[in-house]
């Protein structure tokens, strides 16, 4: 099980760099096929072990590999948003969408992230009205006129001269302009259109007009209701840092250790923490997350322990590892669910659930379990 579940690594690695990604006809087809081979596979496995084994091994590690490279594929082209750039691009187009990060406010502009939900037809299209068929996310900046204040328009038809306080699950209309991601690609730089497509933005670009349409999206499902409530927790909570410590210098530092804000923080504090060599620790990943849980399992393990009659109903490891787990769910929330926070909490999962069903597994076993978890939830 070990080698199949690195083999499923190597494929899902081999179809990320592959020079292009295989459209979804020949991934379908690539994928029925596999189906076909792993039935005839097992229907003659006897066979091939009593012929040889190492030859059945090794059959089971190609299809592994190309359960990853497939699964990949399927993934990537059923689950990109599709936002198709060629026609749009350097233009000013109108979109509505919803606001889907905390914003971050510099001397001269609002950054934010905006998932686009629909575009306006253009005018020549004798069809009025909006196109749902174009979505993703994109990140946009939003200027300050110089010399001038910014006019922003609201649904009652005022206008305010100062910045409009932007906050996750508003609707707005933008007339925008966007191109597609670049970055530098500098031998041991920062890749940013590698960071960006890893974040499912597909454009950046900047806002032109904006007028605000609702305060929160009614039009969503349950659970993206629930996932903005958590997300709008962690923007309040970011509010109230700012309201308590104004003039603190290292409010920044707090808020990115808190909840994973860290946009906040001083050219010098980054500077620092490169220099020292520990800029990873105000990345909410396994080591806060790890940490925390562990304080949580720690003590609800003593509370409960200290009674008999509860510790004999429900073995004090159990609830301990319920409630440290839905801690760890909780922190990964308020922290934004950021890539390295999920993997963490994948991986962490992995080693709860296993506590908690009383396996007896080896740490490297679990390794490769949160490992394959995590490539099948995000192969990117």
């Amino acid at each position: 099980m070990r080698t199949r579940i690195v083999a499923f690594l190597m494929g899902n690695m081999a179809l990320l760099y592959w020079p292009y990604l295989p459209d979804k006809s020949f991934t379908l087809s690539c994928f029925f096929s596999l189906l076909l081979i792993m039935a005839l596979l097992y229907k003659v496995r006897q066979k091939i072990v009593s012929i040889s084994p190492v030859f059945y091994h090794f059959l089971l590690l190609f299809v592994s590999f190309s359960c990853g490279a497939i699964y990949t594929s399927l993934y990537l082209n059923f689950n990109m948003p599709s936002l198709d750039l060629r026609q749009i691009e350097g233009k000013t187009i109108q979109v509505i969408g919803t606001v889907d990060s905390i914003p971050y406010q510099t001397n001269t502009k609002q950054g934010f992230n905006f998932y686009i939900k629909g575009i306006k037809k253009p005018d020549h299209i004798k069809e009025e009205g909006w196109d749902y068929t174009f979505n993703g996310k994109v990140k946009l900046s939003w200027y300050e006129p110089r010399g001038k204040r910014k006019q922003i328009s609201n649904d009652i038809g005022t206008t305010q001269t100062k910045n409009k306080k932007l906050a996750i699950g508003q609707v707005w209309q933008l007339d925008i302009r966007l191109k597609k991601p670049s970055g530098l690609m500098n031998p041991g730089g920062f890749d940013y259109e590698k960071w960006l497509y890893q974040n499912r933005i597909l454009a950046t670009g900047y806002v032109r007009v904006a007028q605000q349409l609702s305060q929160i999206d009614q039009e969503i499902s349950v659970f993206s209701s629930f996932y903005n409530q958590l997300r709008m927790m962690r923007q309040a909570l970011s509010d109230k840092i700012d309201e308590s410590l104004v003039d603190y210098p290292y409010k920044g530092l707090i808020k990115a250790l808190s909840i994973g804000y860290r946009h906040d923080m001083s050219t010098e504090q980054w500077k620092l923490f490169l220099q020292t060599g520990t800029n990873h620790l105000v990345a909410i990943s396994g080591l806060h997350i790890g940490l925390m849980s562990s304080i949580i399992w720690l003590l609800v393990n003593v509370l409960w322990k200290s009674s008999a009659k509860l510790n004999m109903k429900i073995p004090a490891y159990y609830i301990a590892s319920v409630f440290a787990l839905l801690a760890a769910v909780i922190y990964a929330a308020l922290a934004g669910f950021a890539i390295p926070t999920q993997r963490a909490l994948i991986m962490l999962s992995v080693v709860f659930v296993a506590l908690m069903l009383r396996r007896e597994i080896s740490s490297t076993y679990i390794l490769l379990l949160a490992l394959l978890t995590v490539l099948i939830i995000d192969p990117l």
